[in-house]
């Protein structure tokens, strides 16, 4: 439908799904990701994708040659929305963490004379970032819009204790992320899943038994609260290599 060079959104289109994947180093993040639905495209970043993900046919992984910069990922994401058509369901960022590190990487040498001192002082060079991350975030929504398909970022974690005034102090999950980053990061997310090791505790003793993993959908974005009708995922699902509970919470919403 269009009046006078006004093109309106048709609302029987389903917008893309964006996932945050978060977790501690070695906790199997990557391995969650080749559970989605579909064909998935990873950008790998880091070079530690485990051998389960490498060999799965129904993903496909970006490496570039020599060291990793802010512009040569800003150009794999151009060529990805220029592409006339991408056989796949979802892009896999993994890492949004060192996409933050390479941001800055580039602030530091483009602003501050490569003197990581003056990008620290006084956080100036953090928020020089944001717009750059923003840049990042504006070309995964027009490749997402574009070829109609869903995004996935892959974002470390880091043990944080949080004050409990009922008792004792309890360790939360943090997404390794500066607080401006990891809040446009939210923003843009429509859930974020944290995997966290749960302890049981026996009730005799008041001693830990072992640990469970588990995943904790993290429903922050204004996308969820305010227009989502997706608000059936329930908000702890238990994690298990083989997937199921991908099946159970997102996979269900990927037609």
């Amino acid at each position: 439908m269009a009046i006078a060079g006004i093109t309106f959104k048709d609302k029987t289109k389903k917008s893309p799904m964006r996932l945050g994947i978060t977790g501690k180093e070695g906790t199997g993040k990557s391995s969650v990701a080749r559970l989605l639905k579909g064909n998935k495209l990873i950008n790998d970043m880091e070079f530690k994708l485990p051998s389960e993900v490498l060999e799965d046919p129904t993903c496909q992984v970006v490496e570039l040659d020599g060291e990793a910069t802010f512009d040569k990922q800003l150009d794999v994401l151009k060529v990805l929305y220029k592409a006339d058509k991408l056989p796949i369901q979802w892009l896999v960022i993994d890492t949004f963490t060192m996409v933050e590190k390479i941001i800055h990487k580039m602030v530091i040498a483009r602003d501050f004379d490569n003197k990581r001192e003056k990008f620290a002082s006084f956080a100036t060079g953090y928020r020089a970032s944001y717009p750059e991350c923003d840049r990042f975030l504006d070309l995964l929504t027009r490749i997402e819009y574009k070829h109609k398909i869903n995004t996935c970022l892959i974002m470390h974690a880091f043990p944080k204790s949080t004050k409990n005034v009922f008792g004792d102090d309890f360790v939360k999950l943090e997404i390794s992320l500066t607080e401006g980053m990891a809040n446009s990061v939210l923003r843009f997310l429509h859930y974020n899943g944290v995997i966290y090791d749960k302890v049981a505790v026996t009730s005799k003793t008041n001693k830990a038994t072992g640990s469970e993993r588990y995943i904790s959908f993290d429903n922050k974005s204004p996308y969820f609260n305010a227009k989502s009708m997706r608000q059936d995922i329930p908000k702890e699902v238990p994690f298990d290599i083989d997937g199921k509970w991908m099946d159970l919470t997102i996979n269900k919403e990927i037609k």
